[in-house]
């Protein structure tokens, strides 16, 4: 007997149900540069996006070793959200409203002063939100 196994990008079956916008909140996402969060990660917060199951007050500030502003993280997100296997169509007017919500900060996370330097950006980027909005995730 011979036993064939195919890997498949992961995709949702369509749900019969409506589906809820998630609540606002700050993803922040530690090693942003690397190979899952390029091959996996970004691409499946464009697909969130474009499903349209993201609130309006969602933001990602991506954390890694390279020096880089925000524009540039724009770029490397752009090409890895365009290239990702788990996006099917990229959409440029819908990734033009997303990477807006797209953020960097750079450093070693091995340094304490790093963790100054995350809270700095976290509070310029939830700025004007109400607490009750300041949700967080680590990843």
């Amino acid at each position: 007997m011979t036993l064939s196994i195919q890997a498949h990008p992961s995709q949702l079956p369509p749900s019969p149900t409506r589906r809820e916008r998630g609540d606002p909140c700050t993803l922040i996402l530690t090693g942003v540069t690397g190979d899952l969060a390029r091959r996996k990660l970004l691409g499946c917060v464009y697909n969130l996006h474009s499903a349209n199951l993201l609130s309006d007050g969602f933001a990602l500030l991506g954390v890694d070793r390279l020096p880089m502003d925000d524009v540039s993280f724009r770029e490397l997100a752009r090409k890895a959200v365009a290239a990702c296997d788990e996006v099917r169509g990229f959409d440029e007017e819908k990734w033009r409203d997303l990477e807006g919500r797209l953020f960097y900060a750079g450093g070693d996370l091995t340094q304490p002063e790093v963790y100054a330097h995350i809270k700095q950006r976290l509070d310029e980027i939830e700025a004007g939100r109400l607490d009750s909005e300041k949700n967080r995730i680590f990843y």
